[in-house]
């Protein structure tokens, strides 16, 4: 089979997957991060000061690893970018090998109104000021321009790892293949008020903060939105998933919240996929067992979920309209023996791999004992061979 006959076996069992047809092997994505780096021999600090390091490494772990998708570009933490506008979250522990991002609020409260009214203006005189300390009067052409260079090279070592993935090793692109459907929760949540001031805010606010998840949304959601109802929304050449969102702050609301806040909207942009016969993966992490029965109203075979705490066992008997992603226990890959991590997988796939299920692990893999080098290889090569 030729690397171009690959990519588009690859992207058939992908779509068939989530589509709940039987495909002709379970497909199996790589939830792999930062975990790439340190396995390509390189120092967390020294490779995401280097694009071309950035690059390489995920290509040598396309190589190494036979996935079929591989989740994350290689660009999720453009340290390049914001060390040049003076962005301080990044913590880079090179003898621990680790990485933290703080948790930080760019936004106060009494700064909802602005945003609110004026989301933009939010952003150019309240946020990136605050997120970029050398964003100010004081910053000279040179680090403006020094900026917006790193920016276009992490955009060409984007579309750089895209073409090799797809070239040399038949690989699906991952996330932002298709760009990303954020709710105005998320990026609240993430980016703007962090984790800790949207929890204040969920009591102290309420109705601000749903105000401002709108206005977001009118900015930046609605536009996508709008382009899949007109068939102008264009995934990525080698994409297998057309689009993609993430569930990440839905780990602190309760049902009430989130009906609330979250599924008006997520409704919204799944109905969207669905009446474009698109995929959409969402990317969740924590729990989501407690808003199963809203997924439930999902029509069959257009919407795939990553599955981190829950049991995918569990998930797939309540939610046999959704793709099932995930299963394989990072912990099993880090301390267990290639013995276990086979026969596990072996078990996913024959309880699972008919339809509606992607082998994937279930946490980020991020840290090098998140994963043992020959487990990871035994569990790829097992995957490629093994029918249920």
């Amino acid at each position: 089979m030729t690397t171009a006959e690959l990519l588009e076996y690859r992207k058939k069992i992908i779509d068939d997957a989530i589509r709940l047809k039987k495909p002709d092997r379970t497909p199996h994505f790589a939830n792999f991060w930062t975990w790439k780096i340190l396995d390509s021999g390189y120092k967390l600090s020294e490779a995401l000061h280097d694009w071309k390091k950035i690059e390489e490494a995920t290509i040598n772990f396309a190589k190494k690893y036979p996935f079929d998708m591989v989740v994350d570009d290689g660009v999720r933490n453009p340290r390049l970018v914001i060390s040049a506008i003076g962005e301080p979250a990044y913590e880079i522990d090179d003898e621990a090998e680790i990485m933290n991002i703080r948790d930080a609020s760019y936004m106060d409260p009494e700064h909802y109104d602005l945003l609110i009214e004026d989301y933009a203006r939010l952003l150019w005189e309240v946020a990136v000021p605050r997120r970029a300390k050398g964003f100010n009067s004081e910053m000279t052409m040179e680090q403006l321009h020094e900026a917006f260079r790193q920016f276009g090279l992490m955009g060409l070592t984007m579309q750089n790892i895209a073409r090799r993935l797809a070239e040399e090793c038949g690989v699906v692109q991952g996330l932002m293949s298709g760009g990303t459907l954020l709710l105005g929760f998320e990026l609240l949540f993430n980016f703007l008020r962090g984790m800790q001031g949207v929890a204040f805010d969920l009591r102290r606010c309420p109705d601000k903060l749903k105000a401002a998840c709108e206005a977001i949304e009118r900015m930046m959601l609605e536009p996508q939105l709008a382009a899949i109802k007109n068939k102008t929304y264009r995934p990525g050449p080698n994409a297998a998933v057309h689009t993609c969102t993430a569930l990440l702050g839905h780990t602190i609301v309760n049902q009430k919240q989130f009906e609330k806040y979250y599924w008006p909207t997520l409704k919204k942009t799944i109905d969207a996929v669905v009446e474009a016969d698109m995929t959409l993966y969402v990317f969740s992490e924590g729990s989501t067992k407690r808003f199963w029965e809203y997924f439930k109203e999902i029509p069959a075979g257009h919407v795939a979920f990553h599955v981190e705490q829950d049991d995918i066992f569990e998930f797939k008997k309540a939610l046999p309209n959704c793709c099932a992603v995930g299963g394989m226990p990072a912990s099993l890959l880090g301390n267990g023996t290639r013995e276990q991590c086979v026969s596990y997988a072996k078990h996913l796939i024959d309880e699972l791999g008919g339809e509606g299920f992607i082998l994937s692990q279930d946490k980020m893999i991020s840290y090098r004992h998140d994963a043992n080098p020959e487990n990871l290889k035994a569990v790829c090569e097992i995957v490629l061979e093994y029918r249920s």
